[in-house]
């Protein structure tokens, strides 16, 4: 039985590295930092907007707790994404996890 080999191990069965990227620039990380400090005011704000006063009208208060529900599983979602990303840096890496 031929196997074929997946393009991430050598001719010896050996996983193979991706290749590293270059470190950032220093307009790159800081442009970044920007963007998520921009990101969590945004983010804020808006949670600061689907707070339940006594005064909202039913409608309203429906419709705080329907965003509330979505921003919490796209908070949840992000969460789990970058989760993953670091459990696969630290097995390329070989940390123990």
């Amino acid at each position: 039985m031929i196997r074929s080999r997946a393009a991430s191990h050598d001719v010896f069965g050996n996983l193979q590295r991706p290749p590293r990227r270059p470190a950032p620039g220093p307009c790159e990380g800081a442009g970044r930092q920007v963007a998520s400090s921009l990101a969590v005011l945004v983010t804020l704000g808006g949670c600061a907007s689907l707070a339940v006063r006594p005064c909202d009208t039913i409608a309203d208060r429906d419709g705080k707790y329907f965003g509330r529900f979505f921003l919490g599983v796209a908070t949840v979602g992000l969460s789990e994404v970058t989760i993953q990303q670091e459990e696969v840096r630290q097995a390329y890496e070989g940390s123990p996890g």
